[in-house]
Formats: C-alpha cells, structure tokens, sequence
C-alpha cells in the first residue's frame, strides 16, 4: 500500500501547490480539488487497460495524475501555458488526453462515456469507459436516462460516484431524496461500494467492479463514500470547521503519513523539490499560445446549369436511399433514434429498412433527446459515423446542451482537433396540423454556434447526393434540418418557364434560379418556403418581373453571401422569406452578413417574410394566418416591385 498513499499524496502535494498560486493570483477563473478524495482515482488507475475511457468532471486533477503521473502537463495547463496537457485551452475543468475527458457540465459527459464504451463493444474488444459524478450531479435527469440506456443494451460503463455529502455549499439531506444504491438497483445495474478511508478495500472493491464490467460487458456503479477536506473551490466554505476537522483526522493519508512518515520522507521531499520545479519553469514559460484562424478558406466558386434527370422520387426516397448506400459502403456507421425500428422505419419513414438490413448499428431509442444527442456523439469520437435522427425539430430544445456545451466545442476545446463526424438530422416546419410543440422552425437558435455545421434542405436539393458526401466530408458535427412539407415532394421537378437552375461547386452548394433576363428583385428562400415561392412564379413572370432566386443549404457558406451581395448590388431590393419567428431571425443573421459586403453607397430596400410571433396553431385555418403562405410572398414582391 505504501505507492498507493505516496500516488495520493502526489495529487494533494500538486493540488494545494496549485491552491497557493491560485491565492497568490497566478491561476485564472477556479480551481476544484480534491484534497481528501484522492483515493478515487487511486483505487481505478492500475485497472485500467490501453483502450479504455475515462471521462471525469470538474473535479478532475486527482482521476488524471493518477492515470498518467503527468504532472507537469496538468501544472502548465492550469497556468494557462503552451506545454500545458491542453496547451492552455481546457484550464481546470477541461483536460483531455488520449482516453482520458472531463467537463464542467455536471452529468454532461456521462451519455458521451455510454456512447464511447457502446463504440468500443460493437468493435469486439473489452475496454471500458468510466465516468466520475458527484453525488450532487444525482440530480441531473441524464444521468438516469444514461442509466436506463446501459442496462438496456448492456454497456460496458462504469458510473463512479464520489460521494462527498455535498454539492458545493449544499448538504446531500437537502437535495437527495432515498438511496443510491436502490437508484442503480431500480436499473438493474450490479452496484459496488467502497470508501477512501478505507483504501486497500477501496483498490479491491475497484478491481473487482472492474472485472465484473470488462469480462461481463455490463454496467456498474460505484459509490465510494469520501469527503472534500477543502472548498469546493477557491475559497468559498461554509460548512461546519468541527466537521471539517473531524474529517481531517480521519483522513486515510493523514493518518498514514502520521503514523509512517519517516519510511517516506525522502520520497516525500524528492517529489516536494520536482513539483516546485515545475511551477517554476512554467511561471517562467512565456504565454505564447497562438490561436489559429478558425475562419473558413475563402475560395472562388463558379456555378454550373443543373440538368435535371427526368424521374419520379420523393425526397424520402433519396434520403432513405442515401442511408442504405451509406451503410453499406461504411460498416463503422452507426444509426439512433426514436421509432426507426422497422417495419415502422419512423415517423417520416427516411429509416425504413435500416434496422432490418444493418442489424447491431441500429439502435432503436427510449424518448430522450439529450441522451440520444450524447451517446451519439459519445460513439463519434471514436471516429465513428454516427446519424442520430431527432424525431421533431422542436425536441431539438431538450438536447441544446448536448449540441452546445459538448458536441460543438468537442473538436476545440481541449486546445487539438478531435474529429467528430456525428450528423444530427430532424425534420422542422409546419403546415401539418401538428400544433405549437411539432411545429416550429427553430434553426435560428443553432445559428452562429462555433464548430458546429448548420445545413436547411430545400425542396430542389438533391437528397441523396447531399446526405453521401456528407457522410464523405464530415469532420465534425453537423445539423441536417429536413422541413417535413418536403419529404412528399420531387427533387427533380421541372424549374418553372423561364428560369434556370444552377448550383454552386462546391461540396454543399446553394442552389439558384433566375432568368436571362436581368433580375428585378433577389429573394431568399429556406427550407420549405421555396415551394410556395414558385407556386406564384408564372403569374409574377407575365408581368414581366424576373427574381434571381437563392436556396441556401450550408447556412455557414462564405460564397453563399458573397453571391446574394452581389446580387443585391445589381437588383437593389432583397426578400427574405423564413417560416421562423421574425425577431433575432435567421433573415437578421443574413441581412447583417449581406450589409458588410455591399457598397456603402448602394441603397437598398428590403422587406422580411417570416412566422407571426405566436404558438403555432393546431388548426388549420389558424396555422394559415401564422406561417407564410403564397399570398404572403406575392404581396411582398409587388411592394417591393412598385417602391
């Protein structure tokens, strides 16, 4: 035992080495130790395997010193240094290194863990993955979701819980109602338990959950019962000094290094003497982190007349097409989402056929968006294709910290570009009948989130070549938005008299319709609106009024805008057409990026066609009078044409 208490004692020799320059105001934002818990990443580390995964959380030092004895990368990292683990980027919180994740989210991480170690079982090894949580991330309705999906499909994680009666300043009989044990009980998921003051028992007990998980490719739990002999962070403690101070005393490795000091002490004074070096030279290491322009390479693109193959299909056709082709031709490819499982193929059948053809990459999924999101993106980072189909674009807002605390900052955040190629795809819009919570386009709020890629189908896009280069390209998360009134509709419907249509070359181009003659009007039209933007066209045309007509699908392309600013500078008038809610509009993100481009001497007019600013209705004749119809965009064309 004698290498266990000198590992845990490193991490506390570390920890409250990093405490006093925190007070002495050399460390940035907080710092969450774990003095006293030390045991908790003691007792997994020489269990662990090449391959397997740990994800720890915002009190993550201990679990990553005692894994990889690196402690002059985590000093520099908290120093904020370029020989940081992070080169700086992750700070405290946020460190990553070979299998090894944490985030400040609490319970964020643990689908990504489920999805990782689903990843590592369908390859045929037997890694792990081990998640740390707190007591206090009890709390958190993902954690039991998690729980639900790894006893279900027999994942081979092991959720961790250091229990140390706290969630920062609150006591655990305050929040915590019942036992832990019958949580994992009600799962039906083995549970082990062990306590740091207890150390050799704990390093059994471990070993044993361990075996149990890796030979049996189950779930577990394990409750270690500890406690934080320090704040939560900084300095901020408000809990009893006679309960902090009886904890002390007992303390496991104050009380060996009471009893047995001296059979350490050159050891102790060895590595007292190293740790001191190491702030040294990183409090003397220049901060010369470079940040890389992470803005996208601004090329030319021509664009090219599509001719259409004359052939009847349906966009669901494409798209379930692309699927099966895809699977076929990547059998590292993964597929989750809420009744895909066939013969139902789900709710808007673009699934149909998968579960049956491409058995145990298919997972046919409880209703949990944010678990679904997270195991999903959990899977892609092994480098893992991974689809994870959203059943109504509205339930997006369940799983917004998935795509926004983890999925986006996946490839960034920890200061080296993971690849994620994980496609979230959903269908959105309405004119179904469906009601305020199945009906909204929602897309604007996904807009402008750094590292993840936004795409709006259309109703000329081509479907299936669109969703197999995706499946090509993609290097990180991607937003696939399929407005549900396009599923029924041909891709390959003839352009209407007179006009043209061309796409752009690129990977992901707009598409563009205009005239040989020169155009009075540019138009904006996304994701289902195009539709009833062409119902009108024959009649806008004999009256000789010509539009030059975009269909974004890259929401993030350069040379999307670039060509409507050009466009704009040779009509002068621009309309924008959206079935989002008009305020902070996917129109206003476009208008703004448009502006920046123009001549500031060219004037413009300019008008915005958009959803009432209300709940959408479930009747029909409501639901009429709150999202755009054809009426709607022809009014707005004339005034536009007659100012």
């Amino acid at each position: 035992m004698k290498n266990s208490f000198l590992e845990a004692y490193k991490i506390r020799k570390v920890e409250q080495s990093l405490l006093e320059l925190f007070g002495q105001g050399l460390v940035g934002g907080t710092i969450h130790t774990c003095v006293g818990q030390e045991f908790t990443g003691v007792a997994l580390a020489p269990h662990l395997k090449e391959g397997d995964i740990v994800v720890s959380n915002h009190r993550c030092h201990g679990h990553y010193m005692a894994i990889y004895k690196d402690y002059e990368g985590l000093i520099a990292e908290i120093l904020g240094k370029p020989h940081g683990v992070n080169r700086g980027f992750g700070g405290s919180q946020h460190i990553h290194r070979d299998g090894f994740y944490s985030s400040g989210i609490q319970g964020g991480m643990v689908p990504n863990a489920a999805g990782m170690a689903l990843s590592k079982k369908i390859s045929g090894n037997d890694n792990i993955s081990v998640s740390y949580i707190g007591d206090g991330t009890l709390g958190q309705g993902i954690v039991y979701e998690t729980m639900n999906f790894i006893s279900k499909h027999e994942v081979p994680q092991i959720i961790i819980i250091e229990n140390n009666k706290y969630s920062q300043s609150t006591s655990q009989h305050e929040t915590l109602a019942g036992s832990i044990s019958a949580r994992a009980n009600a799962f039906n998921i083995q549970f082990f338990q062990g306590d740091t003051n207890s150390p050799k028992e704990l390093i059994e007990t471990v070993g044993q959950a361990v075996h149990y998980t890796r030979s049996n490719q189950k779930p577990c739990i394990i409750e270690i019962e500890t406690y934080r002999l320090n704040a939560h962070s900084k300095g901020d403690d408000d809990r009893c000094q006679d309960e902090v101070n009886a904890a002390k005393e007992r303390d496991s490795l104050n009380v060996y290094l009471k009893e047995n000091f001296s059979e350490v002490e050159s050891e102790i004074n060895e590595f007292d003497q190293y740790i001191d070096q190491l702030i040294n030279k990183a409090q003397n290491t220049e901060d010369s982190i470079v940040l890389k322009d992470s803005s996208k390479e601004n090329k030319t693109y021509t664009e090219i007349e599509v001719e259409l193959e004359e052939k009847h299909s349906t966009h669901t056709k494409e798209i379930n097409k692309a699927f099966h082709d895809i699977f076929t031709n990547n059998t590292d490819a993964l597929f989750l989402g809420e009744d895909i499982q066939d013969p139902y193929g789900g709710a808007f059948k673009t699934t149909k056929g998968l579960t049956d053809n491409f058995s145990g990459r298919t997972f046919n999924m409880p209703i949990s968006e944010p678990m679904i999101t997270g195991v999903s993106l959990g899977a892609a980072t092994t480098g893992r294709l991974v689809y994870c189909e959203i059943m109504f674009g509205d339930f997006l807002a369940l799983a917004f910290d998935q795509i926004l605390n983890h999925a986006s900052k996946m490839k960034n955040m920890f200061g080296k570009e993971i690849e994620t190629p994980l496609v979230i795809r959903t269908p959105m819009g309405g004119g179904r009948g469906y009601g305020a919570t199945h009906s909204q386009c929602i897309e604007k709020h996904f807009m402008g989130i750094p590292g993840l890629n936004v795409y709006m189908l259309h109703h000329r896009v081509d479907s299936y070549k669109f969703h197999t280069t995706l499946a090509k390209k993609i290097k990180e998360p991607s937003l696939v938005f399929e407005h549900k009134l396009l599923y029924s509709k041909n891709p390959f419907e003839k352009v209407p008299e007179e006009y043209t249509q061309y796409i752009s070359n690129e990977d992901f181009p707009y598409t563009r319709l205009n005239t040989q003659d020169s155009s009075d009007i540019t138009v904006i039209a996304m994701g289902g609106t195009g539709v009833m933007l062409e119902s009108i066209l024959e009649e806008i045309t004999e009256e000789e009024v010509y539009l030059d007509i975009f269909y974004p699908l890259d929401m993030n392309s350069e040379n999307f805008i670039e060509k409507v600013s050009a466009s704009l500078e040779q009509t002068k008038k621009i309309l924008f057409i959206e079935e989002g809610t008009p305020s902070y509009s996917l129109s206003d993100s476009i208008m703004g990026e448009i502006a920046k481009r123009v001549s500031a001497k060219t004037t413009f007019k300019s008008k915005f066609i958009a959803a009432k600013p209300t709940p959408i209705a479930a009747s029909m004749y409501l639901e009429k009078q709150i999202l755009p119809q054809s009426k709607n965009i022809e009014d707005a064309i004339w005034e536009l044409f007659d100012e």
